[in-house]
């Protein structure tokens, strides 16, 4: 007997039984992916219409939109960045005095 309690014949009895359950394992696994379908081939690529676009999208007209409103309320990144700021932190209730020092920067 070794250390471990077991005798030389019951540790190749254990071996052998743990090999064979390797293998048991090893064969439904190739009967899982044997039994799975093949994947489909992917789609083909669609060729795109070349089609001239529009001169003014939505999205220009939406950009020319708020660069104006800013200009007319006079802001620019910083001072719009600030008003994000003070926006968000009146959402969460933060401190009156913190709020009104953005403002005074932002002036």
């Amino acid at each position: 007997m070794n250390q471990s309690g077991y005798s030389s014949s019951d540790m190749l009895s254990m071996q052998a039984d743990a090999i064979r359950r390797v293998r048991e394992m090893q064969r439904r696994a190739q009967l899982t992916v044997a039994r799975q379908p093949a994947p489909d081939p992917p789609p083909e690529p669609r060729q795109e219409q070349n089609t001239p676009l529009p001169l003014h999208t939505p999205q220009e007209k939406q950009g020319n939109f708020l660069s104006s409103l800013m200009e007319s309320l006079n802001l620019d990144n910083d001072r719009l960045l600030l008003l994000a700021l003070i926006l968000l932190l009146a959402h969460e209730g933060a401190d009156t005095m913190l709020i009104l020092a953005l403002f005074y920067i932002m002036m």
